[in-house]
């Protein structure tokens, strides 16, 4: 009976664990940053979306009211307390802009960030019949209800 010319290995070389260890440490080195970078990333999600919902619920509100009213009220616009923890150094600011687009509301929300950003701004338009006073209405007996002008006939 003749031997096998081929011994069997058992165990690893050295140069196979040097090659495995340098994967391994090259593959922490770089998953390391990207999973930094991804909790940054969510961080500022996070904050986005907690100031655009704010915004908007702002501009629901301000909206809502007349122009006139509006502008009284911006001076006091301020933002919930809880903004201060998860926006450092938030900022609301409001403007109405009457020109030939109509009358609207620029509301801008700004924040202390990483990198110099611009803020979130909205715009919303206010109804153009909010300020008018509306004309009273006279029901007729012979069709439609008619508007009165403040004239009497």
């Amino acid at each position: 009976m003749t031997k096998p010319k081929h011994k069997i290995r058992r165990g690893l070389t050295v140069t196979e664990v040097v090659v495995a260890a340098t994967l391994i440490v090259s593959l922490i080195g770089l998953f390391a940053p990207v999973s930094v970078r991804i909790g940054r990333v969510w961080q500022s999600t996070r904050q986005y979306r907690l100031a655009f919902n704010e915004l908007a619920n702002q501009m629901e509100r301000l909206t809502s009211l007349s122009p006139t009213e509006c502008e009284a009220a911006l001076p006091s616009l301020t933002l919930p307390t809880r903004f201060a923890e998860t926006l450092p150094g938030s900022q609301i600011l409001g403007e109405v802009i009457h020109d030939q687009d109509g009358t609207r509301l620029k509301l801008s929300l700004n924040w202390e960030r990483g990198a110099k950003s611009e803020p979130i701004s909205l715009v919303g338009w206010f109804d153009s019949n909010v300020d008018e006073p509306s004309s009273p209405v006279e029901p007729t007996s012979d069709g439609p209800a008619k508007e009165t002008t403040g004239a009497s006939t």
